[in-house]
């Protein structure tokens, strides 16, 4: 019955069988190796970062303070120092 409907669908056995080979490699393929550390790799990389966003808040909060409060001598060296930090 089977190879009845195949048939009435024209499709030759060599291209189902190819279509059956390629789907068992697929499916049977082993999973990609998983770290038991990745988790907290990332975990860790993120506290850093987050880390670091503060450092550079702080930073920034202390260069605007000095603006503010009038305590800059030379305010194109400041702009300079402000740039130069931002870009790291």
């Amino acid at each position: 019955m089977a190879l009845e409907a195949f048939s009435e669908l024209h499709v030759d056995m060599q291209t189902l069988q190819n279509e059956w080979a390629a789907q068992v490699e697929s499916q049977t393929r082993p999973l990609p190796w998983q770290s038991k550390n990745k988790g907290s790799q990332e975990l860790a990389y993120i506290l850093s970062l987050e880390k670091t966003i503060e450092d550079y808040q702080s930073h920034v909060d202390k260069l605007e303070n000095n603006l503010i409060n009038n305590h800059v001598n030379d305010i194109i060296d400041v702009m300079c120092r402000f740039h130069l930090f931002l870009s790291r």
